[in-house]
């Protein structure tokens, strides 16, 4: 054999056998997956960041760098201009993407990449990093700055690339796409709500006494979303409590409206309000401070509760309450009627 072939199988044999480690350091692996989210989609938006992640493959060692391309389209109209600064493009960490079934896999953050400005060049941007590993299967993700301008058109199929320079390297094709308009306006009204109930619409005191109080109590409710709240009135019939057959009616305790009134000490017939759920107000002319206690209605509209807030069946009790005389005249039609109205002050 002479020596020109014998030093060509050499060094075929040798080439041969490195082969296989030298296109490993310079051959990036292809990525599991990766992704570009962009904040704004829309063409002719202001300048957008986003979000890119990676999930590699097989463990990355020793990586320095990760690079992201953006689509340049046509080069005029569709596609990206990285239109920012530098800086406008800086990385950092926060609210990063979960993924998977819910609650999802939250993303690792980018090791060493928050707050890294990242170099420009034409279509791509590159971050630089202290030496780090990646593990396969582990998502790592990072936000970059609003440096990036969708164009005038709207267009699909805009590509790109992720890879970063570890051994043996990763990476990732992403596509993303611009819209003639990337949001949904959702409107709603919501109308004047106003509901207002009474728990009873007849009493009856029965048999009334020269020297015990009788009450009765109907619980009013109220519901609405007026902004300023509720004001209520009542009103009785022009005779009061009275009987047609005996043209005599149960006496309001001798005085006037306003004026708080102890059925235990007097006779008459009276109006007390308890405040109940929402803590309405109660007119000081209704607010008696004891189970005998009340005020004199009319037979004109008189305040007596108010709430200055919406309220979500607010509630107050209205207890009439009677004692006569021994004089009363004997009759089983003493009546009255007594109307209640309430209105929302929106």
């Amino acid at each position: 054999m002479n020596r020109p072939f014998a030093v060509f199988l050499a060094t075929a044999f040798f080439l041969l056998i490195l082969t296989p480690f030298l296109s490993s350091s310079v051959h990036a692996d292809p990525a599991t997956w990766g992704l570009v989210r962009l904040n704004r989609m829309q063409a002719q938006a202001v300048a957008t960041g986003g979000t890119v992640c990676l999930n590699p493959s097989a463990s990355d060692t020793s990586v320095t760098t990760i690079a992201v391309s953006f689509s340049n389209g046509n080069g005029t109209t569709t596609g990206f201009t990285l239109s920012g600064t530098a800086a406008d493009f800086n990385a950092s960490v926060t609210n990063l993407p979960a993924f998977g079934q819910y609650p999802g896999t939250t993303a690792t953050a980018f090791p060493g990449i928050d707050g890294i400005t990242p170099v420009v060049n034409s279509q791509t941007i590159t971050y630089t990093v202290a030496s780090t590993s990646l593990t396969a299967g582990t998502i790592y993700c990072f936000n970059f700055g609003a440096g990036l301008t969708p164009r005038t058109t709207a267009a699909s199929d805009l590509t790109g690339v992720i890879s970063t320079n570890g051994s043996p390297g990763e990476t990732a094709i992403y596509a993303t796409a611009t819209l003639t308009a990337d949001q949904i306006d959702v409107t709603a009204t919501v109308p004047a709500v106003f509901s207002f109930s009474l728990s009873g619409n007849s009493i009856g005191f029965g048999n009334l006494t020269t020297d015990t109080v009788s009450s009765q109590a109907v619980t009013a409710t109220i519901n609405t979303n007026a902004d300023s709240g509720w004001v209520a009135w009542i009103k009785n019939s022009t005779n009061g409590l009275y009987s047609t057959t005996q043209s005599s009616a149960i006496a309001v305790p001798t005085g006037s409206y306003g004026n708080i009134y102890d059925l235990a000490t007097t006779t008459g017939y009276v109006l007390d309000v308890n405040s109940g759920t929402g803590s309405p107000t109660v007119d000081s002319a209704y607010n008696g401070t004891s189970v005998t206690e009340g005020g004199i209605m009319t037979n004109i509209f008189r305040q007596m509760a108010l709430k200055t807030t919406a309220g979500s069946a607010d509630t107050f009790v209205l207890n009439f309450r009677a004692k006569v005389a021994t004089i009363q005249p004997v009759a089983s039609d003493y009546i009255d009627t007594v109307t209640v109205a309430v209105a929302g002050e929106y």
